[in-house]
């Protein structure tokens, strides 16, 4: 029993180092190619070494950070050709998955998108007055109602792609959001994505999808241009 107790612990105090350690980097706290020590990590995380190796482990599978032998670990590096080019393979997987989503989804299933934009909601009003400061709780809306929406596609293959996809697009969103000059209307862009699709309005849904997909991207062109001349 006593075994039992500790490595459920340990499992706990990994995954708390998992989710601080992954906000941390999408709030861009540890900045992109910044070198990842061990004693400095431990330090800001109040974690022992094990719990923050497994966590690097596992932001490694998910393209956050990077490792290399006798490098070490560092925050992945981040580059508009690489933004673009998973933006171009959404654009193409998660319309497939909505079009299926809409023609398998069922009460269930609009339930979920319902309760996930109610949260989302929720979550942007309170962050209004400071709209660019990092909010974990709107990004894990955020992430669970884009996620609801594809939920009903039968193709667990292609949920698998286009959730990981999306989660390497996180921090591009939130480098372009923490820049930008111009308001952006994302809230009535998902609710009009939100509304077609509940509609089962494929092509328009697909429509409005691949717009808020473009906006990102290109606010992010932006962002990457001017930071260019000003490092000429």
């Amino acid at each position: 029993m006593a075994r039992e107790v500790k490595v459920e612990a340990k499992k706990v105090r990994s995954e708390e180092a998992y989710v601080m350690l992954r906000d941390s980097i999408l709030a861009g706290v540890y900045k992109p190619g910044e070198k990842l020590k061990f004693e400095n990590l431990q330090a800001d995380l109040g974690l022992s070494v094990s719990p923050v190796r497994e966590a690097l482990t596992k932001l490694t599978t998910e393209g956050l950070v990077v490792s290399a032998e006798r490098k070490g670990f560092h925050v992945a590096p981040i580059s508009l050709d690489e933004f673009m080019d998973i933006t171009r393979i959404r654009k193409v997987m998660e319309p497939m998955a909505l079009c299926d989503a809409i023609d398998h989804g069922d009460e269930e299933w609009e339930t979920r998108i319902l309760r996930a934009f109610h949260f989302l909601t929720k979550e942007r009003d309170m962050k209004r007055s400071t709209p660019l400061v990092y909010n974990a709780k709107w990004v894990e809306w955020h992430r669970e109602f884009h996620c609801a929406l594809n939920a009903a596609c039968p193709s667990k293959q292609l949920l698998q792609i286009t959730e990981n996809l999306f989660d390497q697009t996180e921090r591009y969103r939130f480098f372009s959001a923490s820049t930008r000059k111009t308001p952006r209307k994302t809230h009535d862009e998902h609710q009009a994505i939100m509304d077609a699709v509940l509609a089962r309005d494929k092509e328009k849904a697909c429509k409005l999808l691949d717009s808020h997909l473009n906006k990102t991207a290109e606010n992010l062109k932006v962002v990457f241009q001017e930071n260019e001349k000003k490092s000429n």
